[in-house]
């Protein structure tokens, strides 16, 4: 028995979320630009929410422990500037605090664009789909709608 190697257009066809969404997903090509920003928004906001609950860890960890070593991230000047190993404690809770409302802003900035773009899109898909169903009636003869009965 020769098994066959499938090309990815293949793959896509085969798969069942393909075969019940084809017309979702046909007309989505439309807008790609749209769709393409709503999911990079969702993994930013993702990345953004793991990030934030590290920093929150560990301004919890500087709460709890106040003379613990300075927390590094590897990267000399954000360890620097930016959490400020160098600086007293009380300046580093500071820093965190501000570091994490920062964050919480970007991942709030993100879910909103993810938003706007999934309302974009699916306002745009409605109205390409309402447009298709419109034109397809309109190919229809009027002989069709005198002999086949509506309710």
């Amino acid at each position: 028995m020769k098994i066959r190697q499938s090309s990815p257009k293949l793959l896509r066809r085969l798969t069942r979320l393909w075969q019940e969404n084809y017309i979702f997903w046909r007309e989505l090509k439309y807008f790609p630009k749209i769709v393409t920003l709503a999911f990079i928004s969702s993994v930013f906001a993702s990345a953004f929410e793991g990030i934030g609950i590290g920093i929150i860890l560990s301004f919890l960890q500087s709460l709890i422990y106040p003379n613990a070593s300075a927390i590094q991230i590897g990267i000399d000047w954000v360890d620097i500037w930016v959490l400020g190993i160098n600086e007293p404690a009380t300046t580093r809770l500071y820093r965190l605090s501000a570091v994490i409302i920062l964050i919480t802003g970007l991942r709030s900035g993100f879910i909103y664009i993810r938003g706007f773009c999934l309302g974009m899109s699916q306002a745009l898909l409605i109205d390409r789909l309402r447009q298709r169903v419109f034109e397809q009636f309109q190919q229809l003869s009027l002989i069709y709608f005198s002999k086949t009965r509506s309710g």
